[in-house]
């Protein structure tokens, strides 16, 4: 079989070290590493056919390179109309026979470009936007974007062959939202990364931290500054630990987000009065990712919505109690190796946070917990189950006459 996969997201401003790029980054690596008979090709734009360490395995012929430059919101209706029109003819001309989809999210708004030729199968990351719409659209130009992205991303799904989400929460917003059959909805849990475990050595947690201007006694928050991350109850939660004497050391918030986000954590951050107490140390390089997991007291990820939530499984694979949000995926992921809160109950989620502070045997049960639950989450089998959906769309689409 020959497949083909969108990997333009690799290489998408705010994708390509969030969510959406380590998904990708990781899957591509690890069909690449199955043994089978399937050939693979990646889209991408030109000059960005460098942009895996593919570890040695040869890639040469694996890049197909695409002329179009993702646009501004004001031609995404040219622009989407162009990329329909291209991806198919590639398709087509390469002979694929099972095309994924994986752009559901902004500039490459779900373009499946279906056709008689090829299965389509499309990842949809979650359902943010409508979700949480006052918050992610909030000008009038803004809800008028947001309503015909819909109808783009409303006709993907429908044209999909098969839908991949990433864990059994999303399968049922995606259902009740975009009105989709249950049974071409594929749930496949992410898997982690090898590298991922717990460093006790204090001289490398010591190294990295003073790489990032980072205290040794502090609370650990690792992910987008977007509304759902609800970091503003955060800091609430934190202030009053602080405020109780409950804790003494710093809150490091950690990761990226966009101009507009990164002013707002800072408003926040003042208007609480924990300057100099919450950290913003930036984007963390993936190699020094473990350490500070591991050197942190708790990992805190009281988000109101996730698809899967990574962060919180990377954390508990570094042997880091964690503390996180009974909502949306959440539950699903961390199971019983984390303390669950409300998010928007900021008295419960500070005494949680204490609570797993002051307890170090909590603490220990937590480690322990976390470390059995991560070995269901393995790279290897989401690779398989997401090839296996593979298989079962290009098998049907060539009973069907494809």
């Amino acid at each position: 079989m020959r497949i083909a996969i969108d990997a333009r997201p690799l290489h998408q401003v705010g994708a390509s070290h969030r969510g959406i790029g380590r998904y990708l980054y990781n899957l591509i690596k690890s069909l690449l590493r199955l043994n089978g008979d399937h050939s693979f090709l990646f889209l991408v734009h030109r000059g960005n056919g460098d942009i895996l360490d593919l570890e040695g395995v040869s890639t040469a012929a694996r890049w197909k390179f695409l002329p179009l430059i993702p646009p501004e919101r004001k031609i995404i209706p040219l622009y989407w109309f162009l990329d329909r029109l291209l991806l198919s003819s590639t398709l087509v001309k390469e002979g694929i026979d099972l095309f994924h989809a994986t752009g559901f999210s902004e500039p490459h708004f779900a373009t499946v470009a279906p056709s008689p030729h090829y299965g389509t199968v499309l990842t949809v990351y979650d359902l943010i936007p409508w979700l949480f719409p006052t918050h992610y659209y909030r000008t009038f130009q803004a809800r008028l974007v947001r309503g015909y992205l819909y109808r783009l991303r409303l006709r993907a799904v429908r044209e999909a062959d098969k839908i991949i989400v990433l864990s059994e929460a999303s399968k049922k917003d995606l259902c009740a939202l975009m009105g989709v059959s249950g049974h071409k909805v594929m749930p496949i849990h992410l898997g982690l990364p090898k590298g991922l475990a717990p460093i006790s050595d204090e001289a490398q947690i010591g190294k990295v931290l003073a790489k990032y201007g980072i205290p040794r006694e502090y609370i650990l928050y690792l992910g987008g500054f977007d509304y759902r991350k609800n970091l503003g109850h955060l800091m609430e939660a934190y202030g009053n630990l602080l405020a109780n004497r409950l804790w003494d050391g710093h809150m490091i918030i950690a990761g990226t987000g966009v101009k507009r986000e990164v002013e707002k954590v800072h408003q926040m951050i003042e208007g609480f009065g924990l300057q100099g107490r919450v950290l913003l140390p930036g984007f963390i390089a993936d190699e020094d990712l473990p350490t500070l997991y591991s050197g942190a007291k708790v990992f805190v990820f009281p988000s109101l919505y996730e698809g899967f939530g990574l962060p919180a499984l990377e954390a508990m694979a570094c042997g880091t109690p964690v503390v996180t949000s009974n909502l949306s995926a959440l539950p699903e992921v961390v199971g019983d190796a984390a303390i669950q809160v409300d998010p928007y109950n900021i008295q419960a989620l500070a005494e949680a946070i204490a609570e797993v502070l002051k307890n170090e045997r909590l603490r220990n049960e937590m480690r322990a917990r976390g470390l059995v639950r991560v070995k269901s989450f393995a790279l290897e089998e989401e690779a398989r189950k997401t090839l296996s959906v593979y298989e079962e769309v290009a098998k049907e689409h060539q009973l069907a006459g494809g």
